[in-house]
């Protein structure tokens, strides 16, 4: 199960059955840094700004750049990806939910689900297990991750 919370006025929660059925699937190919190996791959999934658009996220208008998303798999690993890097009015980065890769179903290593980062280059943002989307739209200490 994937939620999304935080500075939204519709939180959600998608099981993978809903992700694969209600969205419109993309697919981005991808090199990155994988452990200690550069790893290509075609993942498949939904666009991190569809996903996010269901749960109607509360803009920061007067700061936009302090629009962002943390990521947190089941683990408790999160990151950060900045808004502007994914919305369509600035940088529109093809950044997935994905569910597939190579088409086919994530192994349990790391899936079901995956925040992919294309451009990522040493994989950081790549989330395995993802767990949970959290919009952030001002500053706060303790939940700022690089």
């Amino acid at each position: 199960m994937l939620t999304i919370d935080g500075a939204v006025a519709q939180p959600q929660s998608f099981s993978l059955t809903d992700l694969q059925e209600r969205f419109p699937q993309r697919t981005v190919h991808t090199r990155y840094a994988n452990d200690d190996r550069v790893a290509t791959a075609a993942y498949t999934g939904v666009l991190l700004w569809d996903l996010l658009q269901t749960a109607q996220p509360i803009l920061n208008t007067d700061q936009p750049e302090l629009m962002r998303v943390m990521a947190r798999s089941t683990d408790g690993f999160r990151c950060i990806v900045k808004w502007h890097e994914f919305a369509p009015s600035a940088e529109n980065k093809l950044i997935l939910v994905g569910c597939l890769q190579n088409g086919q179903p994530l192994d349990d290593r790391y899936g079901p689900l995956r925040l992919v980062v294309p451009g990522d280059k040493q994989g950081v943002r790549y989330i395995r297990h993802l767990a949970s989307l959290t919009v952030l739209n001002q500053h706060s200490d303790d939940q700022e991750v690089q």
